[in-house]
C-alpha cells in the first residue's frame, strides 16, 4: 500500500514536471507568433525595431542614390579624367558586379550570420565609395565602382533578411514596401543631388561621401539587431559553409553576365550589332548561361539557384514579374530626363526636379499595396493592377511630344509611378509568403538578380530604339545634319549642333521627341507582359490578415490544460 501511494505520488510529480517542462520547451512561436520568432526568442521591441529598420532604410538609400547619383556627374568626371571612352563603364562596372553576385549573397545570408554578413557588405560598399571619391584617374574610379557594386549586391538582400527576422509575417509586407519604395525616391532624387554637387564648389567627389550614413546603419545593425538562431549550417565548419556557396556556379554566372554587359555596352556604339565581336559575345553569353543552368541541376541542393526553388510556381512567376516591372521603371527613369533636357531644355538639376512626381507616387504605390495586402492577405490582385496601371501610364508617356503641357507630363508620371509602385515590392512579399525561413535569402537573391537584369537589358533595348530613331528622323526633320553628329553631341548640346538656328533647332527637337517616343514603346509592351505573367501565380491567399492575427492572439492566450501564458 505504501509502495503504491509512493508510486502514485511519483507519477503525479512526474506528470506535473513533464507538463511544466513541455510548456517551458514549447516553441514560443506556438504561444504567440506575433511576439516570438521561430527559435522562441522575442521580436525586437518597438524602439529597437525602429532603429533597425531606420538603419536598413538608410543603407538602401545610400545604395540606391549611388546607383543613380552619378548620372548628372558623368560629364564633369569625364572632363577631369579626359576619359570619354570610359563613360559607359562608370555605370556598367557597378551593375556588372551588383547583378552577378546577387544569387551568391543569397547563399551567404543562408549559411552565415545575417548581421555580420550585412555589415561586411556595407563595409565593402563604403570602401568602394572611398576609392571613387579619392580616385586620381579613370581606371581607379572604375575599380571603385566595381567594388561598390560588389558590396551593394548584398545590401537590399540584407535588408530583406533582417526584416524577415525582426518582423512578424503578418506585418512584413508593409515593411518590405517601405524599404523598396526608397529605391523609387532615390532614382529621381539621385540625379538632383548629383547635379547640385557637380554644379557647386563641392564638386562631383561629394557624390560618394556617404560615410556618416553608412556609419549609422552599421551602428544600428551592430548594437540593436540580434538575429535569431539559424538552422542551416549550424553543424558546419566555416570551410564546409564555403563549400555550400557553389563558387564554380558563381564564376560561370559572372562570366555569362560579363559577356551580356559587354554586348549591351558595345553593341550599336563601339561595334555594329552584326559585327563578329558582338556575335561572339552573344554566343558566349548564351553558352555560359546554359552551362550555368546545367551546373545548377547537377549540383542540386548546393546550387547557387537550387532548382526546387525556381521551379516553385509562384517564385518563378514573381521572378519574371520582377524582370518586367524593372523594364518599365528603368526605362522611364532613364529616358524621362532625356525628354526634359533635350525637348524642354531643362538643366540636369531641373530635369531631376521634374521627375519628382514619378518618384513620389512610385513610393506611395508601394506603401499602398503593402498596406492593403496586410488587410486582405492577397497579393496577386495588386500584381495585376500594377501591370494594368503601368501599361496605361506608359502609353500616356509614349504620347508626350515637344508641345505637351506640364499637366500632361506630371499627370502621366503620377499614373506610371503608381503602377510600378504597386508591383515593385510584391516579388519580395511572395518570397516571404511562399518559402521557408531557410530558403528566403536565396529567394530574395534570385528576385533582385532578375530585377537588375531587367533594368540593364531594358536600357540597352531602349538605347537601340532611341539611336535608330535619331538615324531615321534627323534626316527627315533636319536635312543636311549628320545623325551621328547629333548622337555624339548629347541631349544637352542640341543648340550647338545647329549653330543656334531656331528653325533647325525646332526640327531637331521634333526628331529627338520622335526618337524618345520610340524608346517609350518598350514599357508599354513589358507592362502588358506583367499582367500576363500573373497567370503563372498561385491564386490563393498566402499572407495572414490583421483579423486572423487578432483571432490567433486571442486563441493563444491559453494553452492546453488551461495553463495561462
Amino acid at each position: 500500500m505504501e509502495r503504491s501511494e509512493t508510486a502514485s505520488a511519483e507519477e503525479i510529480n512526474a506528470s506535473t514536471t513533464t507538463s511544466r517542462t513541455s510548456l517551458d520547451v514549447l516553441p514560443k512561436r506556438e504561444l504567440n507568433s506575433e511576439l516570438y520568432r521561430l527559435d522562441g526568442t522575442p521580436y525586437p521591441p518597438t524602439l529597437r525595431l525602429a532603429l533597425i529598420i531606420g538603419g536598413v532604410c538608410l543603407g538602401n538609400l545610400v545604395y540606391a542614390l549611388d546607383a543613380n547619383i552619378i548620372a548628372t556627374a558623368i560629364p564633369a568626371i569625364t572632363t577631369q579624367f579626359k576619359s570619354l571612352t570610359d563613360v559607359g563603364w562608370y555605370g556598367s562596372a557597378f551593375l556588372l558586379t551588383s547583378t552577378a553576385f546577387q544569387p551568391s549573397y543569397g547563399k551567404l545570408y543562408k549559411y552565415f550570420d545575417i548581421k555580420w554578413t550585412y555589415i561586411v557588405t556595407l563595409l565593402i560598399f563604403e570602401l568602394g565609395s572611398i576609392i571613387c571619391a579619392l580616385a586620381k584617374n579613370s581606371s581607379t574610379f572604375i575599380a571603385g565602382r566595381a567594388i561598390q557594386g560588389l558590396g551593394s549586391a548584398g545590401i537590399l538582400q540584407g535588408a530583406l533578411a533582417i526584416i524577415g527576422d525582426c518582423v512578424p509575417l503578418s506585418k512584413r509586407t508593409l515593411f518590405i514596401a517601405l524599404v523598396t519604395s526608397i529605391f523609387g525616391v532615390a532614382t529621381c532624387f539621385g540625379p538632383i543631388l548629383g547635379g547640385v554637387f557637380t554644379d557647386s564648389s563641392l564638386g562631383w567627389r561629394w557624390c560618394f561621401c556617404n560615410l556618416p550614413i553608412g556609419a549609422f546603419t552599421i551602428g544600428a545593425s551592430t548594437f540593436c539587431f540580434q538575429p535569431s538562431s539559424r538552422k542551416s549550417g549550424t553543424n558546419l565548419t566555416p570551410w564546409e559553409k564555403l563549400s555550400q556557396l557553389d563558387l564554380p556556379g558563381a564564376v560561370v554566372l559572372l562570366s555569362s553576365v560579363s559577356c551580356l554587359f559587354l554586348v549591351l555596352q558595345w553593341g550599336g556604339n563601339m561595334y555594329a550589332w552584326d559585327s563578329p565581336r558582338i556575335i561572339g559575345l552573344l554566343c558566349g553569353f548564351v553558352l555560359l548561361f546554359i552551362a550555368f543552368m546545367a551546373l545548377q541541376f547537377w549540383v542540386g541542393e548546393n546550387a547557387t539557384v537550387p532548382p526546387r526553388i525556381i521551379r516553385q510556381r509562384s517564385i518563378f512567376g514573381s521572378c519574371l514579374y520582377s524582370f518586367f516591372v524593372a523594364c518599365v521603371l528603368y526605362t522611364h527613369t532613364f529616358y524621362l530626363p532625356f525628354y526634359f533636357q533635350s525637348i524642354q531644355g531643362a538643366t540636369p538639376t531641373q530635369s531631376g526636379v521634374r521627375g519628382i512626381p514619378y518618384a513620389i507616387f512610385n513610393a506611395l504605390g508601394a506603401v499602398i499595396s503593402g498596406g492593403v495586402i496586410l488587410y486582405i492577405g492577397y497579393y496577386t490582385p495588386f500584381m495585376v493592377l500594377g501591370g494594368i496601371v503601368s501599361a496605361v501610364g506608359s502609353g500616356l508617356i509614349h504620347l508626350l511630344n515637344a508641345n505637351s503641357p506640364a499637366t500632361q507630363w506630371v499627370g502621366y508620371q503620377v499614373i506610371a509611378g503608381l503602377g510600378t509602385g504597386f508591383g515593385i515590392q510584391i516579388p519580395f512579399t511572395v518570397v516571404q509568403a511562399v518559402l521557408s525561413d531557410e530558403d528566403k535569402p536565396i529567394g530574395n537573391g534570385i528576385g533582385v538578380f532578375f530585377q537588375l537584369l531587367g533594368g540593364a537589358i531594358s536600357i540597352a533595348i531602349t538605347q537601340s530604339l532611341f539611336t535608330n530613331g535619331l538615324l531615321k528622323y534627323v534626316p527627315e526633320y533636319v536635312p543636311g545634319i549628320p545623325p551621328k553628329m547629333v548622337i555624339m553631341a548629347g541631349a544637352g548640346n542640341l543648340p550647338a549642333v545647329v549653330g543656334g538656328n531656331p528653325i533647325l533647332l525646332q526640327g531637331l527637337i521634333m526628331a529627338y521627341a520622335k526618337s524618345i517616343s520610340r524608346a517609350f514603346i518598350l514599357p508599354i509592351v513589358t507592362a502588358v507582359v506583367m499582367v500576363l505573367v500573373c497567370a503563372i501565380m498561385e491564386h490563393k491567399r498566402r499572407m495572414p490578415t490583421r483579423k486572423e492575427v487578432a483571432a490567433k492572439k486571442a486563441s493563444e492566450k491559453v494553452v492546453t490544460g488551461g495553463v495561462p501564458v
